[in-house]
């Protein structure tokens, strides 16, 4: 009876285990060596519905409020209700990692509300054990996402038409919404990429943080963020500027109406540095997610349009997802990039 009693337990203990595995992306074990930190975004089960949450706080407002006062209203909601899950179903679970810190199990750790995660730098004992946990959902590796290299050709290059309009733009017809008084005025857009080149001629007056009556001494809280290397002002140091040539597409043009080459020249722009030259990992793009939601703390500062022109890569990820659906609720527009590469 006890070996037979002993059996069972056996392959109880073994059926939990594999669940609890089942749990780690499989990337994350055939990465992990023996006494090696790992870094893994652990996603928690309790999620906030921000759509309901945004569609309860606008049904209470009073409808003498004006349209963008309503959507900030809403915005302040959807950030208190994912702060709040946040803080109560995270509690024991940073509890149990600051502890294993002490251990040096732990080297390093960081909370999410935006998706109600926690990023952490642990050994892959911790790793294994949090994944046995009733509220952990998911365990990710902290991968590496790649930008999309531009796609070269030999073509001639396409010079700007007879009004100094740059192709692209003729191309989407921008030029034409220009001439109906729709070129992005009064719109906030900000780019998650590997930043942008501040004082750019095309792209300097249109930072947020810019201030005419005093150029050297800009507006830097909640214009700008960079979770990797912390640098003050907008800066893109890649080989490649990436996100400076996306932002010159978003609303690029000079002050004097010359070098056209921004959709939407009216809009003005704030940026988070996610990538550098060889990509961005995940917790850092997270990161910049999280402070377009309220940048410098401050939810009235949010854009009203996030780009992100990076991908995944191939295959079916969502763990970007509830960023994505938040964003929506709290009112930003959320616009990804299709890929470089032509199908015909």
């Amino acid at each position: 009876t006890v070996s037979g009693s002993s059996g069972v337990l056996s392959t109880a203990k073994g059926e939990l285990r594999k669940q609890a595995l089942e749990k780690i992306e499989p990337g994350l074990l055939d990465s992990t060596s023996e006494g090696k930190y790992e870094e893994a975004i652990v996603y928690l089960k309790e999620q906030v519905d921000t759509t309901e949450v945004a569609k309860e706080a606008e049904d209470k407002l009073s409808s003498a409020l004006t349209p963008h006062t309503k959507k900030l209203e809403v915005r302040k909601e959807v950030i208190n209700a994912l702060k709040d899950n946040a803080e109560d179903s995270q509690q024991n679970l940073l509890l149990y990692i600051s502890q294993e810190k002490k251990k040096s199990s732990v080297e390093e750790y960081k909370s999410y509300y935006i998706i109600n995660a926690v990023y952490v730098k642990a050994k892959i004992d911790v790793i294994e054990n949090l994944a046995y946990r009733d509220d952990v959902e998911k365990i990710y590796e902290n991968k590496l996402v790649k930008l999309d290299e531009p796609q070269i050709t030999k073509e001639k290059k396409i010079q700007a038409n007879e009004n100094g309009v740059e192709w692209n733009v003729e191309k989407v017809k921008a030029d034409q919404a220009w001439d109906l008084g729709i070129d992005g005025t009064g719109v906030v857009v900000g780019t998650i990429d590997t930043g942008a080149t501040w004082n750019h001629p095309a792209l300097k007056t249109k930072w947020r943080g810019y201030n005419p009556n005093d150029p050297g001494t800009p507006d830097l809280t909640g214009n700008w963020f960079d979770p990797i290397n912390g640098s003050t002002l907008p800066v893109d140091e890649t080989i490649s500027p990436h996100g400076t040539h996306v932002m010159g597409t978003i609303l690029g043009q000079e002050s004097d109406g010359s070098n056209k080459i921004g959709a939407a020249p009216g809009a003005t722009w704030i940026a988070a540095k996610a990538f550098t030259e060889l990509g961005g990992y995940d917790d850092d793009i997270l990161s910049a997610a999280e402070w377009m939601l309220a940048p410098g703390g401050d939810p009235l500062k949010a854009p009203d349009v996030v780009n992100n022109s990076w991908g995944g890569g191939d295959g079916i990820d969502d763990w970007y997802r509830d960023a994505v659906r938040n964003w929506r609720a709290a009112g930003i527009v959320p616009v990804f990039s299709a890929g470089n590469q032509r199908t015909g």
